[in-house]
């Protein structure tokens, strides 16, 4: 403080304030590109989509989200952490390296469930600037009917659902690549 005597923050408090720093200048430097016109056919973000270590407990990613509301965002989605959207990104990156085969051909490599289901069980180990996790995702595949017998089907094309679910998961909330790297070099 302005005396010279030292301020202690609890961890909590510090995250919050980091996070609130640090969402607010993201979104202000947002608003200033849509605002420049760099953002081709966008104006506004409407929402946001914001992930969390997979460590992090519910309490941590309420206050994320209270963070969140505090900047007037529309639609905020905290669902998903870190290791079940990087599942989904390998996902989708699989998906697409096969145009033809796409989420059949996903399927046909995946386990059957008891119920015929198709699923696969991912092992995701994220060592990121600040915490360490280790997650195991499932996430189970179905193909969904939208349409009732003899509806019209417009061009046809089939539906899907990818429901991630998270088996289970380990990590360090305070270590992570920096710290890390500090600790291997000092």
């Amino acid at each position: 403080d302005a005396s010279g005597q030292v301020i202690h923050y609890p961890a909590d408090i510090l995250a919050k304030l980091t996070y609130k720093e640090l969402f607010k200048r993201a979104v202000a430097d947002i608003h200033k590109r849509a605002e420049e016109g760099k953002f081709q056919d966008a104006q506004w973000p409407r929402g946001v989509v914001a992930t969390f270590p997979t460590s992090y407990p519910a309490a941590l990613r309420h206050q994320m989200r209270d963070i969140l509301v505090e900047l007037n965002l529309n639609e905020i989605d905290t669902r998903f952490d870190e290791a079940t959207a990087a599942a989904l990104y390998y996902i989708w990156r699989e998906i697409g390296a096969d145009p033809v085969c796409g989420m059949h051909g996903l399927m046909a490599r995946s386990r059957k469930d008891k119920y015929g289901r198709a699923y696969q069980n991912i092992l995701l180990y994220d060592l990121g600037g600040g915490t360490t996790d280790v997650a195991l995702i499932q996430l189970l595949y179905e193909e969904i009917q939208i349409f009732e017998e003899g509806d019209d089907r417009g061009n046809g094309g089939n539906y899907f659902r990818i429901t991630p679910r998270l088996l289970g998961s380990t990590g360090d909330r305070y270590l992570g690549g920096d710290l890390i790297t500090l600790w291997l070099f000092r």
